[in-house]
């Protein structure tokens, strides 16, 4: 005897797929740019997923509406963010304003393309003097 599914089983199934593939639907993370002084840019509904980095979340607000340009370079636990809409790192110094970036107001410890990010995570890039 052939068992054939029948359509009430074979439509749960197809649902309940559906819904597994879309268990972070609508979950996001907030990426902002502060700029120094008054500018700052904020991109509120980033798409976040099981492994997002910071890195990943930087390539979504650069496709944005009005969105960021941004270089790096390195890869993995060796990337170094560069600059931001065209603002570059000046370097060392206690007067040297960088690119530094915390994940909900805390001062991040690892590269932005190896730090993973949590829903409703906030990720804050700053450019001012290390520490500020």
């Amino acid at each position: 005897m052939i068992h054939r599914p029948r359509p009430l089983r074979l439509s749960l199934f197809v649902l309940l797929l559906a819904f597994a593939g879309s268990a972070h639907a609508g979950e996001t993370v907030r990426v902002v740019i502060e700029f120094g002084g008054e500018k700052t840019k904020t991109f509120e509904k980033i798409a976040w997923r099981e492994g997002l980095t910071a890195l990943d979340a930087m390539k979504q607000a650069k496709k944005a509406d009005e969105g960021i340009t941004f270089k790096y370079r390195g890869k993995g636990s060796r990337a170094f963010l560069t600059s931001i809409d065209g603002v570059k790192n000046e370097g060392g110094g206690r007067k040297g304003r960088n690119w530094t970036y915390r994940v909900n107001g805390k001062l991040a410890k690892k590269s932005f393309a190896a730090r993973e990010l949590d829903a409703d995570d906030v990720l804050t890039w700053k450019f001012a003097p290390f520490g500020k």
